[in-house]
């Protein structure tokens, strides 16, 4: 099997015999000793997407200071100069087809950790690469099995980190798509977020996946925004329940004070809000 730095060189090449005979197409490379940013993105986007991940990584230390930050095996950010080039090297499914939903991933691997996106502009392009190594911090800092709405919800709240926002540094802002997807679509049973009967199946269809990663954003926000929880750490006994018991009730109810279909009448509510003030 190849490993993941295998897989960077092989994404390296194709880049390269398929990029234009200019410089702006060549493929580049920033090494430091926590972070390798490559791919064929102008030098200008590869030293941004460095510049802002070392300050996202910077602030999650302040924010958790017991936390790892760092790893033991080299970082690669693979940076490609837009979504078209992008969708080639996209993850598949289980039937070998590109998943086509899939804007930016991560892969953690024993030898190289590898975080592919694309290049584009503007401030909320930064939300991928944040969300991206979200997931990286969680998977150095989790020990037990992380449920998928948890995982992409706690990844879709710090993506909205801003290091210089009026002076201070800003996190868990409503994510405009996010907040325009839960305005515009049918609220799906909270039961089906916590615990969908078939997540690759929806991975295909844009607004199932749409939702899941709405609803999910929207329940971590709630949680840890606005609720009052009857634990300090919410998250942490949750997870702790679930893997003792394998029952997302139970671990909701020790947690935080309700089972899955008490949240979801609260999360209803909160989403109509939240949808609310953003289209105001």
């Amino acid at each position: 099997m190849k490993t993941l730095i295998n897989v960077v060189a092989t994404m390296a090449a194709a880049m390269c015999m398929t990029a234009p005979a200019s410089g702006q197409s060549s493929w580049r490379q920033i090494v430091t000793p926590d972070f390798i940013v490559t791919g064929n993105a102008p030098t200008g986007e590869l030293r941004r997407t460095l510049g802002e991940l070392t300050r996202f990584r910077n602030s999650l230390g302040l924010l958790f200071p017991k936390a790892a930050v760092t790893g033991p095996v080299p970082t690669y950010v693979v940076v490609t100069r837009d979504f078209q080039a992008f969708q080639r090297f996209q993850p598949r499914d289980s039937r070998g087809k590109p998943q086509g939903n899939v804007g930016g991933y991560f892969s953690r691997g024993a030898d190289v950790n590898v975080i592919v996106l694309p290049a584009s502009r503007g401030d909320d392009s930064l939300q991928i690469i944040f969300h991206e190594y979200t997931h990286y911090f969680v998977s150095r800092n989790v020990r037990t099995s992380i449920p998928t709405w948890l995982n992409e919800g706690l990844a879709d709240f710090y993506s909205t980190f801003r290091g210089d926002y009026r002076g201070k540094t800003l996190i868990g802002a409503v994510p405009s798509s996010r907040a325009r997807t839960l305005g515009s679509n049918t609220f799906v049973p909270l039961r089906d977020i916590v615990s969908p009967k078939d997540l690759e199946s929806t991975w295909r269809w844009e607004k199932q996946i749409g939702m899941f990663y709405a609803e999910s954003w929207a329940l971590v926000h709630y949680i840890m925004i606005e609720r009052k929880n009857p634990t300090t750490n919410p998250f942490q006994a949750y997870l702790a329940s679930f893997a003792k018991t394998g029952s997302h009730d139970t671990a909701f109810r020790e947690a935080f004070g309700t089972d899955v279909d008490g949240m979801d009448k609260e999360l209803r509510q909160y989403v109509r809000t939240t949808a609310n003030s953003a289209s105001a």
